[in-house]
C-alpha cells in the first residue's frame, strides 16, 4: 500500500532475461513501467530543512494511506510523522505519531516535502488534460500544544503549475533548491530519456539529466529512483554496463550562473558497492547526509541497511512486512520511519467511527535511529491528538456525572440555615483548617496515583498532553478516583481523612439541625459527601462562603465539618453556630 520513498517507479528488465528467471508478475512490473506509472502503494517522504536559524528546522515526514469511504472506495488520507524534536525549543511529538491531515479523494503518485510543506502529485481527474500531473500541497503549523500540529490551507490542499507527464513520474523529492521531479521523456523530449524538472517561483524549470546512452549511461530498463542527500538530487540506477550506482549533481543542474551544459558536467557516477540484498527492489532514500536502503525479501522480511564508506551495514529487520509500505524519514534526527498496514483498509467505513477507529489500528509503525539501530517504537501507531478515544469517553462520563450531580446535590437541595447545636466542646471548623485538609486530601491523591501509576504530579496535570508523557483527561480521573475512594473510606469508618487528621478537624452526621458526636459516618452519607467533593470541586468551594460553613455535599448527606477545643481553656461549653 506504500510507496517508496520520494514515489520512486519500478523498472525492468529485457523481456528473455524477465521470462525465464523472474515470471510473469515481473512483466507485469515491466508493462507498469513502461507505462510510465509509478507503482501502486504508500507514498512517503521526508522534508529537507532549507530555513536557517540557531536549530536549524524541523524535519516533518508524510504517509499517504488508504481511507475508503461509503461515498468513496478509492479515497485516502494524508498523515503526517510529526517532528520529533523542535528545532527552536520546546516538545516535539511522541515517538511512532501519526496525524491525519487532510482526506484526499485519490491516491497519490508521489509526494515530496520541503521544509513544512508537502508536495502531492496525482493524475489528472478525468476529463481534464491527461498529458500532465496535477501538483497540491499543504503546510503543517505548530500550534500553542506542544507536538501539535495544524494543516493549511485547512481541509483542502493548494494548487501549484502542473507537471507534464511524459512519459511518466519516476518520483520528486525536496532539496536545497526546492522540489524536484523525475520523469521518463518521450518522442516530444527532443531524445533526452530522462526530464529532470524543479519547481521555481511557480512554474516548472527544466534542467539536464545524466547521460543514458553507452557503456556508463543509465539503464532505463532497470528500477531508477530519485533522493536527496544533504539537500542535493541523486538517482540510484544501473549503468548499460550492468553496474549500480549513483548519479551525483556536479554542477548546477538547473539554470544559472553555474549551470553546466552537459550530463557529464552536470552529474557524476559514483558506483555502490555490492549489496548484501536485492538493489533492483530495495528503496533507497536519503537521511540528511545517509543513505539508507530499505529491502525485503520474499519471505516478508524487511531489512534497513545504511550505506557507511565502502560497505552496508544492517540497521535491523523486521518481520512480516506486506510488500506494500512506505518509508518516512525525519533528517533532524536521523531515523526511518516506516509505515504498513497490517490488514487491508475496511471499504464502506467512515473514518472517526468506531469500526473505523479499530480499522486504523491496523496501521503498524516500525521507527529506527539510522545513526544507532535502536528501535525507537515498534507496534500500531500512537494517538493522533491530545485526547484518545478513551480519554473522550471519560470526559463523557465527567461531563454526565457532573451534570447529575448538580441537578440533584445542586438545584435540588434546599438552603442551609446555617444554624445548627453542636455538642460541648465542639465547633464549626474554621475556613482555614478546611482549606488546609483539602489541600492535603489532594496532594495525598496525587501521590496515590504516583505510586500506584508511576506518573508524576505534572504528568498527572497535563490534561491537554502538553508534553508527550502527559497523561491526559485519565490523569484527572485516577486523582478523582484515588480522592474519592480514600475519602469516603476514611470518613465512612474514622469521620475523618488524614488531610483532617493533620489540619485538625473531623467530620459529623447531623441529624434534623443537631450536630452528633460519633466516629464515622457510614458509606452513604461519606459516599455521597466525597461525590461532590471530588466531582464537583466549584460546589464544594461555595461551601467556604455559606454562612453554616457547609457545602452541597454536605448539605445532602446530612454532614458538617467540625473542630473541638478545650473546654477549660476557653472557659465553657460548645456554643451553637
Amino acid at each position: 500500500m506504500l510507496a517508496g520513498a520520494g514515489g520512486g517507479a519500478g523498472g525492468v528488465c529485457t523481456m528473455p532475461r524477465m521470462m525465464s528467471m523472474i515470471g510473469i508478475w515481473r512483466l507485469v512490473a515491466m508493462l507498469w513501467a513502461l507505462a510510465g506509472t509509478v507503482p501502486p502503494g504508500m507514498p512517503a517522504t521526508g522534508s529537507f530543512g532549507s530555513r536557517g536559524g540557531a536549530g536549524g528546522s524541523a524535519s516533518h515526514g508524510w504517509v499517504v494511506l488508504a481511507d475508503p469511504n461509503p461515498k468513496n472506495e478509492a479515497g485516502a488520507m494524508l498523515a503526517h510523522v510529526a517532528p520529533r524534536s523542535v528545532a527552536a525549543g520546546g516538545t516535539g511529538a511522541a515517538d511512532g505519531v501519526l496525524f491525519p491531515a487532510v482526506r484526499l479523494e485519490r491516491m497519490a503518485l508521489a509526494v515530496a516535502a520541503c521544509d513544512d510543506r508537502v508536495y502531492l502529485f496525482f493524475d489528472a481527474e478525468v476529463g481534464r488534460d491527461a498529458s500532465v500531473l496535477e501538483v497540491l500541497s499543504v503546510r503543517a503549523l505548530p500550534t500553542p500544544i506542544a507536538g501539535m500540529y495544524a494543516y493549511e490551507p485547512r481541509g483542502r490542499l493548494e494548487a501549484h503549475r502542473s507537471l507534464p507527464r511524459l512519459g511518466g513520474l519516476i518520483g520528486a523529492v525536496g532539496t536545497a533548491e526546492g522540489v524536484v521531479a523525475v520523469a521518463r521523456g518521450d518522442g516530444g523530449t527532443g531524445g533526452r530519456a530522462l526530464v529532470v524538472s524543479l519547481l521555481r517561483g511557480g512554474e516548472w524549470v527544466s534542467g539536464i539529466p545524466p547521460q543514458v546512452e553507452g557503456e556508463g549511461g543509465m539503464d532505463l530498463r532497470e528500477r531508477v529512483q530519485l533522493l536527496s542527500v544533504a539537500g542535493e538530487p541523486r538517482i540510484v540506477g544501473r549503468t548499460r554496463g550492468g553496474v549500480w550506482g549513483v548519479w551525483e549533481s556536479a554542477r548546477a543542474v538547473f539554470a544559472g550562473s553555474d549551470a553546466a551544459r552537459s550530463p557529464s558536467e552536470a552529474w557524476r557516477f559514483r558506483r555502490l558497492p555490492d549489496a548484501p540484498f536485492a538493489m533492483g527492489s530495495a528503496r533507497v532514500i536519503g537521511v540528511g547526509p545517509l543513505v539508507v536502503a530499505a529491502a525485503r525479501d520474499e519471505g516478508g522480511t524487511l531489512g534497513l541497511w545504511s550505506l557507511v564508506g565502502e560497505r552496508w551495514m544492517e540497521l535491523g529487520s523486521h518481520a512480516e512486512v506486506p510488500e506494500r509500505f512506505g518509508v518516512a524519514w525525519l533528517a533532524d534526527v536521523r531515523r526511518v520511519v516506516v509505515v504498513w498496514e497490517a490488514t487491508d483498509p475496511v471499504a464502506g467505513v467512515e473514518t472517526g467511527s468506531e469500526s473505523a477507529a479499530e480499522a486504523s489500528e491496523g496501521v503498524r509503525v516500525w521507527e529506527v535511529s539510522v545513526s544507532t539501530g535502536l528501535v525507537m517504537h515498534d507496534g500500531p501507531a500512537a494517538r493522533r491528538g491530545p485526547l484518545s478515544t478513551q480519554d473522550f469517553r471519560a470526559l463523557v462520563v465527567l461531563l454526565v456525572g457532573a451534570t447529575t450531580a448538580v441537578l440533584l446535590f445542586v438545584v435540588r437541595t434546599g438552603d442551609d440555615s446555617g444554624v445548627l447545636s453542636m455538642p460541648r466542646g465542639v465547633s464549626l471548623a474554621a475556613t482555614g483548617r478546611r482549606v488546609a485538609a483539602a489541600g492535603l486530601d489532594i496532594a495525598l491523591a496525587f501521590a496515590g496515583v504516583w505510586v500506584v501509576m508511576g506518573a508524576t504530579p505534572g504528568q498527572v496535570i497535563d490534561v491537554l498532553r502538553l508534553t508527550p508523557e502527559g497523561m491526559g483527561v485519565m490523569g484527572l480521573v485516577d486523582v478523582i478516583l484515588f480522592g474519592f475512594v480514600g475519602g469516603t473510606i476514611c470518613e465512612a469508618i474514622f469521620g475523618r481523612t488524614i488531610g483532617k487528621v493533620l489540619a485538625g478537624c473531623e467530620v459529623f452526621p447531623v441529624v434534623g439541625r443537631e450536630a452528633i458526636d460519633r466516629r464515622g459516618l457510614g458509606l452513604r452519607r461519606a459516599g455521597m459527601r466525597n461525590a461532590v467533593k471530588w466531582a464537583l470541586p466549584p460546589a464544594a468551594l461555595l461551601g467556604l462562603f455559606e454562612p453554616g460553613g457547609r457545602h452541597r455535599g454536605d448539605i445532602a448527606a446530612g454532614t458538617v465539618v467540625v473542630e473541638r477545643f478545650d473546654i477549660d481553656k476557653d472557659g465553657g461549653g460548645g456554643s451553637p453556630a
